[in-house]
């Protein structure tokens, strides 16, 4: 999969990371609140 970094929000790179670490990583409310989220809707998908 290429990954494109958002150059209008400031990112540079683009990475996948566990979520976990990707937890422990960000700094804001709302980024904890949208990896929740697709981590929820990821698990549901997955057992189907």
């Amino acid at each position: 999969m290429n990954l494109i970094p958002q150059r209008e929000e400031g990112f540079v790179e683009a990475i996948f990371l566990p979520y976990d670490k990707a937890m422990k990583l960000v700094k804001h409310d709302a980024e904890r609140n949208m990896l929740k989220s697709a981590n929820y809707f990821y698990e549901k998908r997955k057992r189907r």
